[in-house]
């Protein structure tokens, strides 16, 4: 393995580690705080820059969010959980707007009706 190759290796592991660290936080109901997880992850900077510039991440309020592409873009078993979740959803909302066009449906409703569960974040 030449020098180029593991660095590469090394930095898609950030990226994936930083990646999984958002979304963990925000499964957990916590976002990140943009300054302090830069502050506790120096070596993280670029690589976090790296995924707001390309919308893998944004920055809201000072909190570090998972975009959908970011998600998608992740390769971790729970990301893959959640993805299938969003399928249940937009296949749910498909439904409900072919057979009712003009009626409004909720996140509680649709959770129960088409996905056989609670919303998770209720």
């Amino acid at each position: 393995m030449t020098l180029e190759n593991r660095t590469d290796s090394k930095q898609e592991k950030l990226r994936a580690d930083t990646l999984s660290d958002v979304l963990k936080a925000e499964v957990s109901d916590r976002p990140l705080e943009w300054p302090r997880y830069r502050a506790s992850h120096p070596n993280r900077m670029n690589v976090l820059d790296e995924l707001n510039s390309q919308s893998l991440i944004q920055v809201e309020n000072n909190l570090c969010l998972l975009t959908f592409y970011g998600l998608v873009r992740l390769r971790t078993g729970r990301a893959k959980k959640l993805l299938v979740d969003c399928r249940k959803v937009f296949n749910a909302l498909a439904k409900q707007y072919t057979q009712h066009l003009n009626d409004w449906i909720s996140l509680r409703d649709i959770a129960e009706q088409y996905c056989g569960t609670d919303p998770p974040y209720s």
